[in-house]
Protein backbone atom coordinates (compact mmCIF):
# COMPACT_ATOMS: atom_id res chain seq x y z
CA UNK A 1 0.00 0.00 0.00
CA UNK A 2 1.37 4.09 -1.08
CA UNK A 3 1.84 5.32 2.40
CA UNK A 4 4.59 6.85 4.14
CA UNK A 5 6.50 4.01 4.15
CA UNK A 6 5.63 0.71 1.44
CA UNK A 7 3.60 -1.78 3.09
CA UNK A 8 2.88 -5.24 2.21
CA UNK A 9 -0.33 -6.47 3.68
CA UNK A 10 0.01 -10.02 4.85
CA UNK A 11 4.09 -10.33 3.70
CA UNK A 12 5.39 -8.37 7.04
CA UNK A 13 7.27 -11.62 7.95
CA UNK A 14 9.22 -11.56 4.73
CA UNK A 15 12.18 -10.22 3.19
CA UNK A 16 10.52 -7.39 1.01
CA UNK A 17 13.84 -5.81 -0.73
CA UNK A 18 13.95 -9.57 -1.88
CA UNK A 19 10.33 -9.88 -2.83
CA UNK A 20 10.36 -6.42 -4.54
CA UNK A 21 12.83 -7.67 -6.80
CA UNK A 22 11.36 -11.51 -7.90
CA UNK A 23 8.04 -10.01 -8.07
CA UNK A 24 7.50 -6.81 -8.42
CA UNK A 25 5.32 -3.83 -6.69
CA UNK A 26 1.49 -2.68 -7.52
CA UNK A 27 0.31 -0.29 -5.40
CA UNK A 28 -3.23 -0.31 -3.97
CA UNK A 29 -4.65 3.35 -5.73
CA UNK A 30 -5.46 6.13 -3.31
CA UNK A 31 -4.06 4.39 -0.48
CA UNK A 32 -3.31 7.23 1.75
CA UNK A 33 -2.22 7.39 5.31
CA UNK A 34 -4.04 9.85 7.04
CA UNK A 35 -7.60 9.21 7.39
CA UNK A 36 -10.45 11.55 7.78
CA UNK A 37 -14.06 9.45 8.51
CA UNK A 38 -15.46 6.32 9.78
CA UNK A 39 -15.83 5.80 6.05
CA UNK A 40 -12.57 6.18 5.21
CA UNK A 41 -11.25 3.62 7.80
CA UNK A 42 -13.49 0.69 6.75
CA UNK A 43 -12.44 1.50 3.09
CA UNK A 44 -8.89 1.84 4.08
CA UNK A 45 -9.71 -1.54 5.79
CA UNK A 46 -11.31 -2.97 2.67
CA UNK A 47 -8.16 -2.32 0.90
CA UNK A 48 -6.17 -3.78 3.28
CA UNK A 49 -7.98 -6.95 3.42
CA UNK A 50 -8.03 -7.29 -0.61
CA UNK A 51 -4.10 -6.67 -0.57
CA UNK A 52 -3.57 -9.12 1.92
CA UNK A 53 -5.06 -11.27 0.10
CA UNK A 54 -3.98 -10.35 -3.19
CA UNK A 55 -0.25 -10.91 -1.84
CA UNK A 56 -0.46 -14.54 -0.41
CA UNK A 57 -1.93 -15.61 -3.66
CA UNK A 58 0.74 -13.98 -5.71
CA UNK A 59 3.76 -14.69 -3.30
CA UNK A 60 2.98 -18.51 -4.29
CA UNK A 61 2.67 -17.55 -7.65
CA UNK A 62 5.85 -16.06 -7.87
CA UNK A 63 8.16 -18.26 -5.70
CA UNK A 64 6.49 -20.91 -8.05
CA UNK A 65 7.30 -19.50 -11.49
CA UNK A 66 11.03 -19.36 -9.87
CA UNK A 67 11.31 -22.04 -9.16
CA UNK A 68 10.05 -23.31 -12.98
CA UNK A 69 12.51 -20.82 -13.85
CA UNK A 70 15.03 -21.82 -11.42
CA UNK A 71 14.94 -25.65 -12.71
CA UNK A 72 14.65 -24.71 -16.68
CA UNK A 73 18.19 -23.11 -16.53
CA UNK A 74 19.40 -26.55 -14.79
Amino acid sequence: MASRRLVFPGLEQEDTAKLKKMCGVRYVDKSPDIIKSIEEKQKRRDAYAFAKSFNQAMLKHCLNVASDSKHAVE
